[in-house]
Formats: C-alpha cells, sequence, structure tokens
C-alpha cells in the first residue's frame, strides 16, 4: 500500500496529538476518539475462513466475529484476491454513505468498464490470501487497514469446489450497532464441494457387440448464499472401443424422479454404434429441479454402451460434471471428474490339428463358447459357429475378469472337419484381460475317423478269396465238359 495516503498521515498525527495529551496530563492511556466514533488510525484485521458448504446452510452465528466451533470442514489451499476500494474513505460520512447499497457486482462492473466511479489498489500478495491447513489467512497492517475492501475467491487449488464464493465487500472496521466498531473483522464464505462417481456394469456382457453399462452419479451441492442453478451438465467422452447405445437421466432425492429429454435436459450424443462425446445439459426446467433438490440429491446418468474392439483388452472412462460453468467454457480442468471405471477383455485362440502331427493343422471345425458348464442343466451357448480358417485357428473375444481376475469359458466341439471325429469332452480355458497377443490358446487335437478294413495279404482273409476263386473254376470247367459231352452226342446221333 502507499505510504503517503491522507489516513495514515491521520494516523501520525493523531499518535503525535496522543504523546502531547499524554505528556500534557500525565496520564496513561485515554482513548484517541471518542468511545463512540470511529478510530481511523486503530489497527484492524481481516480472516476468512473458508469451509465446505454445510447442508444446512449455515456453519453459525455470524456478524463479523468469529464462530466458536462451526460446524463444517475447512478447505486448505483456496486463494482470494484482496484489493481495496481506494475511491471510498471511510472516515468520512460520505465514505460510509457510499458504502450503502454498494455491491461487489457493481464495484466490478465500473473496473471492467473503466469509468472511475469506483477504483481499486493492489491486491495483497496471493502468498497471504491461501487458507492453511484451519481453512483460514489473517491480513493486519500494512497489508490492510481502515477501508472497504473486494474480497474474490481466485484459485480452489485442489478441492473439487462445485463453484466459487461470490465475490463480497466488507469494511474494515465493521459497524456493530449501539456505537460500537469491530477492528477484528472474521468472515465465512462457503463453497460447495462437487461430487461425481462412474461405474461399470459388464455382468450380462461375453463378447464383442454385447452391452456394458455405465451409471453415472454426479452431486448436486447446496451452492453458496445469494447463487442458484443456471447450468449443470455431465459429459462422457467414450471409449473408442465403445458405442453409443442409450442414455437415461433422472433426479434421486429420496425417489428417482425420470427427466425427460427435450424438456428437462438436452442430450448430445454420437449416432448409435458409433464413438465419442455424450453430454447431457440441463435446460431451465431441469435447473428448476434441482433448485430444488435436497443436499442429498444426486443427478443419475446411465449409458448403454456396445464393445467394438479389444484393444489392450482394459477399456477405462471418466465422466466430469460442470456446475454454472459455461459451454464454452467445459474442459476437464474447469469441472470436476470421476475416477476412471473398467470393463476388462481378453481372447481365446484356438488351434486346430491332427491328433498325432501338430504341424497338420485343419481348418472346418467348429465351436460353440459356453459362459456356464455345458454339462448343467438348461446350459446355453454364447457364441456358436466358431470355426477355423485355412491356418487352423479361430480366435473369440470375451469378456475377464476385474483386477487380473480370470473368468473361465467352456469350448464344445459342434462338427470337425472332413474325416475327422468330434471332440467329445468340452475344454475349459481361462480368460484374462490383455490385446490378442495375449490371447489364451487352447491347442485341440482331431482324431482322424476308422480307415476302411482292407485284409492284409497271405492272411486268412487270402485264403478265402484263394478258396472261393478255386471253386468257382471247377464249377465253370465242369459245366464246360457237359456242354462238350452234350455236343458229341448230338453229332453222333445226327449220323
Amino acid at each position: 500500500m502507499s505510504t503517503t495516503r491522507p489516513r495514515q498521515l491521520l494516523r501520525r498525527i493523531t499518535a503525535a496529538l496522543g504523546v502531547g495529551l499524554f505528556a500534557a496530563v500525565g496520564v496513561a492511556g485515554p482513548a484517541l476518539a471518542a468511545e463512540g466514533n470511529l478510530d481511523a488510525s486503530a489497527d484492524v484485521t481481516l480472516t476468512v475462513h473458508k469451509y465446505v458448504q454445510p447442508d444446512s446452510g449455515t456453519l453459525g452465528d455470524n456478524a463479523g466475529h468469529e464462530i466458536v466451533d462451526p460446524v463444517g470442514t475447512p478447505l486448505d489451499g483456496v486463494v482470494f484476491s484482496v484489493q481495496e476500494v481506494t475511491s471510498i474513505d471511510l472516515s468520512t460520512n460520505a465514505g460510509w454513505e457510499a458504502v450503502n447499497g454498494l455491491t461487489a457486482d457493481k464495484v466490478l462492473a465500473s473496473v471492467a468498464a473503466n469509468d472511475g466511479a469506483y477504483t481499486l489498489g493492489t491486491a495483497v500478495d496471493t502468498a497471504k490470501t491461501t487458507t492453511d491447513a484451519n481453512g483460514e489467512f489473517t491480513l493486519a497492517d500494512p497489508d490492510v487497514e481502515v477501508g472497504v475492501y473486494l474480497v474474490q475467491e481466485t484459485d480452489p487449488g485442489s478441492n473439487e469446489i462445485a463453484a466459487p464464493a461470490v465475490p463480497f465487500l466488507v469494511t474494515l472496521p465493521q459497524p456493530d450497532g449501539a456505537g460500537v466498531f469491530n477492528y477484528d473483522v472474521h468472515v465465512y464464505p462457503k463453497n460447495a464441494l462437487n461430487a461425481i462417481t462412474k461405474t461399470a456394469d459388464d455382468s450380462a456382457a461375453h463378447q464383442l457387440g454385447d452391452t456394458v453399462t455405465w451409471t453415472i452419479e454426479s452431486a448436486v451441492p447446496t451452492l453458496p448464499d445469494g447463487t442458484t442453478y443456471t447450468d449443470y451438465a455431465v459429459g462422457d467422452a467414450l471409449d473408442a472401443r465403445l458405442g453409443f447405445g442409450s442414455a437415461t437421466v433422472s433426479l434421486v432425492d429420496g425417489t428417482a424422479t425420470p427427466l425427460v429429454k427435450d424438456t428437462d435436459y438436452t442430450l448430445t450424443a454420437p449416432a448409435v454404434g458409433s464413438s465419442g462425446e455424450v453430454t447431457v445439459e440441463f435446460l431451465p426446467d431441469g435447473l428448476a429441479k434441482l433448485n430444488a433438490a435436497s443436499p442429498a440429491a444426486q443427478v443419475k446418468l446411465v449409458l448403454g454402451t456396445t464393445v467394438l474392439d479389444l484393444g489392450d483388452g482394459t477399456i477405462t472412462n471418466d465422466a466430469t460434471v460442470w456446475v454454472n460453468t459455461p459451454a464454452n467454457d467445459r474442459t476437464p480442468e474447469n469441472g470436476t471428474t470421476s475416477e476412471g471405471a473398467d470393463t476388462e477383455w481378453g481372447a481365446v485362440s484356438i488351434v486346430k490339428h491332427a491328433e498325432g502331427d501338430n504341424a497338420k493343422l485343419l481348418a472346418g471345425a467348429e465351436f460353440s463358447v459356453y459362459a456356464v458348464d455345458p454339462t448343467s442343466q438348461g446350459a446355453q451357448p454364447i457364441i456358436t459357429g466358431l470355426t477355423t480358417d485355412d491356418t487352423g485357428k479361430a480366435l473369440t473375444v470375451l469378456r475377464a475378469g476385474e483386477d487380473d481376475a480370470a473368468v473361465t469359458y467352456w469350448l464344445v466341439e459342434t462338427k470337425a472337419p472332413a474325416g475327422y471325429v468330434v471332440g467329445s469332452k468340452p475344454i475349459e480355458v481361462e480368460v484374462t484381460a490383455g490385446a490378442v497377443a495375449d490371447a489364451t490358446v487352447a491347442t485341440i487335437a482331431n482324431a482322424q475317423v476308422p480307415a476302411f478294413m482292407l485284409p492284409r495279404t497271405g492272411g486268412s482273409g487270402t485264403a478265402i478269396f484263394l478258396t472261393a476263386g478255386a471253386a468257382t473254376i471247377v464249377v465253370a470247367l465242369g459245366t464246360l465238359t457237359l456242354v462238350a459231352g452234350r455236343r458229341r452226342a448230338a453229332a453222333q446221333h445226327a449220323a
């Protein structure tokens, strides 16, 4: 602050007069101003306490004095800007008249317009205006003295603040009434904290194209005094391996109330089956419901997606909520983002070969895949017609377990390659998350069908054939002899 300001000069003059008075009357500690008058030379302090906005809306009774045992959670690391309104002099009646009815918005508008109606001093060093572990900071001389100050929250630090406290003005000192001034002023600007969670349900998904459901729940926090919901949006940038399917929105406040698309909110989403950004933005009717909701209320967005591809096997997705943030400012940094939720996938590679020779790979073997033991009652396949190609291989992508856990599937051969026997036993495989290169390999042999049984040379089978052949020859010779005899007899008779 400047060292040539009139009030500091006044302070020096008053102090000098005081020393003279003390010496003249020979008494200690007389007041430098009448008891009911403002002491423009007095030391003043400003303590800013930063707390989470309680559900009740209040931390306790406060009229510029410190609250004993406030009901709330202090916020560490929140940064403020503190500037004196230098165009107002509280050592004069005109200054106090200027403060009457004045708002921070009016001062800020004047400064932005540079109309000269109000001017601001240099902001106090932010090293002194950042809340500590107790959620507070205190300013004293030379950073503050008697005057009017504009206080603005400028940085939430690491806190997930839904909306900054409304800028406010504070006078130092603060009139307490009955001719009393409070030179040690405490203020309690409060913040509502954002919260958002996202979970995945892939229990009904087994193969590519199946549905994974994501549930996003975002808080509807109590906003600082004097503010309402003017904007509320939830966004989800789908992983490229997820295709959009559906979206439903509800307000959960004790019970779930479905919200109506294009009445309570708008939905921006990619085409069904395509990946992209999904955004739910509340309309005035929906915002009115949020403003009327209890502090425990939540917005619930349920997204249905299909799994399009395997990639590295782990599909992670998160979501972001923005409170009173204009659309063109909606970046992840300006909102609150959930922790990522996962769905895990892996692959099974079937390798089919002739029994006894792993190098003789077989095309045309068909399999069904089961998520339950196929011998159990009512078991139905989740995949049918999985067929080995010309390299003797077949690949399928299946859901894996969370946190590297394996999921068990069963392979059942339903058709063997021509000339081979269908395998009779289900084959159990374990699937863990990973890329195709990490696939679980099931190597399965096929036995050939039995060959047609030809007799062996020199065996009993040959003797049978030889015996039958000899008999045939004997019969033939006998027949020829008989025919020849008859012809001779006929010739003799004719002669």
